[in-house]
């Protein structure tokens, strides 16, 4: 993520988030949802505060309240609630990156919401899944759902959502290199907060069209805007504002060529937010004043500065923030030649990487057995609620005979509750030790991929001593083929089906790793994968991924010499009951190989045989080649 972006999507936040009351603690809003003397309106009203209240420090704990405030509005078969609900899981997973999930959870949301009939709270979705479309780089989508979010707004008289939607669609038109139209929505969002007196929302937007500008280059406009929006946060005393506005001006000069103003502003922010105690705020400056020094190669300022913002991120346990920070660290460490520190670092970003999704798994079983437990308790109240509307109704004549029967009643129902609650315990009992053997098994491929990406790190770290081209070439290679396993094991831990890998996910994944590795011009070299979605299992995928992985790497070191342009393409298709791998280029072509001497061919060869396939091989028109898995697939 660019820094731009990051500060469009931390002030867009501000706009679109509700503020809370500053005396309306999290222990306090906690306290309310645990009261389940509460009316059920109230207890989702607070943790809905909850949600909104870490959103923006820590978007993993949002998440994790969502997920519980989703599961009590399933109990209670609340339609609206239950998309209410599902719509902040999608906010806080579209905040941790992963967006594709994040498209999944919105329009499940959209599916309980639409019937409702509320177009305020169908916009509000409709917008958040554009936003997401917006950041996967699908324009065509975003601007699609952002419309519909707007005409809901407008049809709903909602001034302040059109405004939020105004400023998201312009982003969009500015991102296709349409400046008059992206400035054409800003303008119309900043009017609409002038209209209804929208203070916090106009300077926000203020900034914003300083942003918008600066980006095309309009760099005194894009000023004039910035500074109006720090005076007016400046006048509402918002000093939360106030400190996103010195970091935008370091951003702006920074782009301006003043240098010399760009430092100031950071460290403007940064006595702000101390004096706010906002700790978040505070990490994210230091980490901007960390990026200032990096990129003057002044590495050991930039180093204090990144391990400061770790520090912070680690007290709050912000692991989104600490997976950041550590790479920047990683990467300081590793340019001023702190090859273990830099590779320490680079463990501490794999290991938040990867359990920021273990950690959600954990939570996860943490709330089945949470909501079991209070599904069991609120069963038991409404039975013995039925037992005394019955015992108070009953008619005096038949009290007696109906104190029998009742006793009879209980006794037996007694029994049959025990015994209904046993095999209850014994099923949940059953489900719960499934789900902590899927744990472990996904902890196991978590773990495997870790210390493959240790040995990934190292080998990169030791080619940097190499000086022999060809030593060092041997060891690249190796780290490719280390990292193609990793990327496996890493597909497992993620998925629900734990036996097999889907393919199409994982060669595209391991396409672009390739192409990020050899520094691949897209525009001179174009990669075709065509295949369908298609599951197979470790054993098959394992052999198939190292191929593809040495396919691809000849074709991009030696197919396209001299500038020359092509196409690589990568074909994994079922047909009559066998599996037909293709890796292709149009280049200049090169020996079999099948029958090569080289490492890279016998590995090929030696992986065709593993799986029981055969390998056929063309270079009249580059370089093709085809393997043929003989055994029977279903």
């Amino acid at each position: 993520m660019t820094t731009k972006t990051s500060l469009l999507l931390a002030l867009a936040f501000m706009l679109l988030t509700p503020s809370l009351p500053a005396q309306e603690s999290l222990q306090r809003l906690l306290s309310i949802w645990n009261d389940a003397s509460q009316p059920d309106t109230t207890r989702f009203g607070a943790m809905d505060s909850i949600v909104r209240k870490v959103y923006q420090n820590q978007p993993d704990s949002a998440l994790y309240y969502a997920e519980i405030q989703h599961q009590w509005a399933v109990a209670r078969k609340n339609p609206v609630w239950m998309g209410l609900s599902m719509q902040r899981q999608a906010e806080a997973t579209a905040a941790l990156g992963d967006n594709a999930r994040a498209v999944e959870k919105f329009e499940q949301a959209l599916k309980w919401l639409r019937p409702s009939g509320s177009k305020r709270e169908v916009a509000s979705a409709v917008a958040g899944l554009g936003s997401v479309y917006r950041s996967q780089g699908d324009l065509v989508k975003a601007q699609e759902w952002v419309l519909e979010g707007l005409n809901l707004y407008e049809a709903a008289g909602d001034k302040k959502g059109q405004a939020n939607v105004l400023y998201g669609l312009s982003v969009i038109y500015l991102d296709q290199g349409d400046l008059e139209t992206a400035l054409k929505y800003a303008q119309q969002g900043l009017r609409l907060r002038e209209e209804i007196n929208d203070q916090p929302g106009l300077a926000g937007d203020l900034v914003n069209m300083g942003i918008l500008l600066a980006d095309v280059g309009q760099y005194e406009q894009a000023l004039t805007y910035t500074l109006r929006g720090a005076e007016l946060s400046t006048s509402l005393n918002d000093l939360n504002m106030l400190a996103a506005t010195c970091d935008n001006l370091g951003f702006l000069y920074e782009r301006m060529d003043k240098p010399e103003q760009v430092l100031p502003q950071y460290l403007r922010a940064l006595e702000i937010r101390q004096q706010t105690g906002e700790r978040q705020g505070m990490s994210y400056t230091l980490s901007l004043i960390g990026s200032w020094y990096a990129n003057r190669k002044n590495y050991p300022q930039a180093i204090s500065y990144f391990k400061q913002a770790l520090s912070l991120a680690q007290e709050m346990n912000n692991l989104s923030s600490i997976w950041r920070f550590s790479y920047n660290l990683y990467l300081a460490y590793k340019e001023s030649g702190q090859y273990e520190a830099s590779l320490e670092m680079h463990e501490l970003y794999m290991q938040v990487k990867d359990s920021i999704y273990n950690e959600e798994n954990t939570k996860t079983l943490l709330k089945q057995q949470f909501q079991y437990e209070q599904d069991k308790k609120d069963a038991l109240a409404q039975k013995e609620l039925s037992l005394r509307n019955l015992q108070r109704n009953a008619s005096l004549v038949g009290l007696a005979l109906v104190a029998l029967i009742a006793g009879l009643l209980f006794v037996q129902g007694r029994r049959r509750r025990k015994t209904n609650e046993l095999l209850s315990a014994q099923k949940s009992e059953i489900e719960l030790k499934s789900k902590q053997n899927e744990l472990l098994l996904k902890e196991i491929h978590h773990r495997v991929k870790n210390n493959l990406q240790t040995i990934s790190s190292l080998l990169h770290l030791q080619s940097a001593h190499i000086t022999d081209a060809d030593v060092k070439q041997a060891v690249a290679a190796g780290q490719h083929r280390v990292e193609s396993m990793a990327l496996i094991h890493q597909k497992l831990y993620q998925r629900e089906n734990l036996a097999a890998i889907e393919m199409k996910d994982y060669l595209s994944n391991l396409v672009q790793s390739l192409i990020d590795t050899f520094d691949a011009d897209p525009e001179r070299i174009r990669f075709d994968l065509n295949m369908p979605e298609l599951e197979l299992d470790v054993d098959t995928a394992v052999p198939l991924g190292l191929i593809v992985n040495e396919l691809i790497t000849n074709s991009l070191k030696y197919a396209f010499p001299d500038g020359r342009s092509g196409t690589i393409t990568v074909s994994l298709q079922k047909a009559d009951n066998q599996l037909q791998l293709l890796v292709a280029d149009d280049g200049v072509g090169k020996a079999n190989t099948a029958t090569g001497t080289s490492f890279g061919s016998q590995l090929v060869t030696l992986l065709t045989a593993q799986v029981g396939g055969k390998i056929t091989q063309d270079v009249s028109n580059g370089y093709i080649t085809r393997i043929v898995l003989l055994q029977n697939l279903d």
